[in-house]
């Protein structure tokens, strides 16, 4: 019986400490993607600081691995109640390269009254840009005939090649 009587608090305790929950960041980690396409100020993601009862929480990206500017701040807003909704975006000088880096792993870091906890967002840039194309005179899948005189000089061009192109992306020839 005494045992029954000490347990009771215990477990009252137990109960009020769940309800009131602590704060944290709710749908982290999470990997998103990404293509290399995405403009400056595209969503990355958006995420909830539950159960926060401070009238001033902080949310701040404390490092991007590898290091990288390509993403803003955490923009903070209230949607009623504990809950706060956290929205990450890409920067200005956000230009992605998924073959120069395909993973980003940002460290969020959240603070509410007093008490600091952590969440991840991996990005997974992912290759969404077409292949630079030949203009179509030198399409042909068996090339094209170029006649060249005799008495040029053999360090001379003879034919020039124009790629087509997405902005950004650089163009390595492969001639055979």
């Amino acid at each position: 019986m005494e045992t029954a009587r000490l347990a009771l608090p215990g477990l009252v305790l137990l109960l009020i400490q769940a309800a009131s929950g602590q704060a944290n960041f709710g749908g982290l980690p999470v990997t998103v993607t990404l293509p290399e396409s995405s403009a400056p100020g595209t969503l990355v993601y958006n995420f909830t600081l539950e159960n926060c009862t401070s009238l001033n929480p902080k949310v701040t990206i404390s490092t991007v691995s590898p290091a990288s500017n390509f993403f803003n701040a955490a923009a903070l807003a209230s949607s009623g109640g504990p809950d706060y909704t956290v929205q990450i975006t890409l920067s200005s000088s956000a230009t992605l390269n998924a073959r120069v880096v395909n993973q980003y792993t940002l460290d969020i870091t959240g603070s509410c009254a007093g008490v600091s906890f952590n969440g991840q967002i991996f990005v997974m840039v992912t290759d969404d840009v077409p292949e630079p194309q030949c203009e179509e005179k030198f399409s042909s899948q068996v090339g094209d005939t170029v006649q060249v005189y005799a008495n040029l000089p053999a360090s001379s061009p003879v034919y020039k090649v124009v790629l087509r192109q997405p902005k950004l992306v650089p163009a390595t020839p492969n001639l055979h």
